[in-house]
């Protein structure tokens, strides 16, 4: 058995390459469901996607609020620009360039793969597929519940009763699969383990809310006879069946010794199977579900809100993190990969796609860049180099030197004459 499981694991991948396909055999199954399959087959389980939910509406917002340029090959961005921004500006009927781009770094966290079909401008109107040109070029659309089968390396791919070609479909990953590189990879499997402890613990809470007024547990009645015992019960049910009745109150007898006048013993008493409401201690493992989901994510504390125990200095940390390790290296992604998409259909396009996006300074690091760039002004360094040599941001650029002009006594005195 193991040595069979380590076959499974550690087998070639070029055994079988020449003819390879998406429907593998039963064994594969679970990766397929988990990697393959869009829509309803494949979804985060159990809840899960509300779990990720503020991690991706952030990274999403974020890479959205980004709109792309065109440069050429010495990085200058083309002015007017090429008719592909425009047509990414609005890339189909339903949504804008925004809602495009929030509604793919969405697909993108979440799924392995993400498809888009390229639509073409023909006599007849919109047409998906075909031959695409830069000329024709009309728009993009998602693809889903896609089955992708690659043979002779060739991948085609079957969406709604019709099949597309590579010709016709961008494909698109945010991360790589190391058992399978052609099929990508997504934050959301990596933190799917925890995301679905996450809703283990909130179940877990929801049964013992939902118990409200039953608990879980055994009353030993102490009672002279079945009538009596029948009757405590009754009265117990009534009062305290449902969280509707958790406020009643129940009043129970306790009888006296005849001899001494002590209280006998408790005619009720209670002994609970499982921990209460109040008794939960599920925080460790709450923090740590969370903590985990945060760090495949990225997103800081106050990225999403929480700022119970954040300062200045920590918010202004935070948001650069955010910036220069989750959204820039994720628009890097997606603009060069749209790039080489785009390439490979239109068989070249001249230009670049590519972004803007100014990264937020932390106060100390502003502060030591004007110091330099005060030093390099000062030994002689026109303002120009001195931003070039020391790779300042573009707003350094626009610094205007202040000129004072000092006067001589005998203009002061010459003033006064006057």
């Amino acid at each position: 058995m193991f040595e069979k499981l380590r076959q499974k694991i550690f087998r070639k991948s070029e055994v079988g390459a020449a003819n390879h396909t998406q429907e593998h055999g039963p064994e594969d199954r679970f990766i397929e469901n988990a990697i393959h399959q869009y829509g309803g087959s494949f979804a985060l389980r159990n809840g899960s996607y509300d779990n990720t939910y503020p991690n991706i509406a952030r990274i999403a917002e974020a890479i959205a609020e980004i709109n792309p340029i065109a440069i050429n090959g010495k990085g200058e961005e083309i002015n007017p620009a090429p008719r592909l921004l425009q047509i990414l500006a609005r890339p189909n009927r339903e949504m804008s360039g925004t809602d495009f781009m929030e509604t793919l770094a969405t697909m993108l966290l979440v799924h392995p793969k993400v498809y888009l079909l390229v639509w073409q401008n023909t006599a007849q109107g919109l047409e998906a597929g075909g031959d695409i040109s830069l000329d024709n070029f009309a728009g993009l659309t998602f693809m889903e519940n896609v089955a992708e089968s690659v043979v002779d390396g060739v991948s085609t791919y079957r969406m709604g009763g019709k099949t597309y070609s590579e010709q016709e479909v961008i494909t698109l990953s945010l991360a790589v699969n190391p058992y399978r590189i052609n099929d990508g990879y997504s934050p959301s499997i990596a933190s799917k383990k925890w995301a679905t402890t996450d809703d283990f613990i909130a179940e877990y809470h929801n049964a013992q809310f939902r118990n409200g007024a039953v608990p879980a547990g055994q009353f030993t009645i102490t009672a002279p006879s079945v009538a009596i015992y029948n009757d405590i019960v009754d009265r117990m049910q009534e009062q305290f069946r449902g969280a509707r009745k958790a406020g009643n109150i129940m009043y129970v007898h306790r009888p006296t010794s005849n001899i001494d006048g002590k209280p006998e013993a408790a005619a009720i008493e209670w002994t609970p199977f499982a921990q209460t409401n109040k008794e939960l201690t599920l925080e460790a493992v709450y923090n740590q579900a969370n903590h985990k989901i945060d760090t495949i994510f990225g997103v800081p504390e106050e990225i999403k809100g929480h700022l119970s125990n954040s300062n200045y200095a920590s918010a202004e940390v935070a948001d650069y993190v955010f910036a220069r390790r989750v959204v820039y290296p994720k628009l890097v992604k997606i603009y060069s990969r749209l790039t080489h998409e785009f390439n490979r259909i239109f068989g070249g396009m001249g230009f670049a796609l590519s972004f803007n996006y100014e990264l937020p300074m932390l106060t100390d690091t502003r502060k030591l860049q004007a110091e330099a760039l005060k030093t390099m002004i000062e030994a002689g360094f026109t303002h120009e180099s001195a931003v070039e040599a020391l790779r300042l941001p573009e707003s350094f650029r626009g610094l205007e030197m202040k000129k004072e002009t000092t006067k001589s006594a005998k203009q002061v005195v010459g003033e006064v004459v006057d």
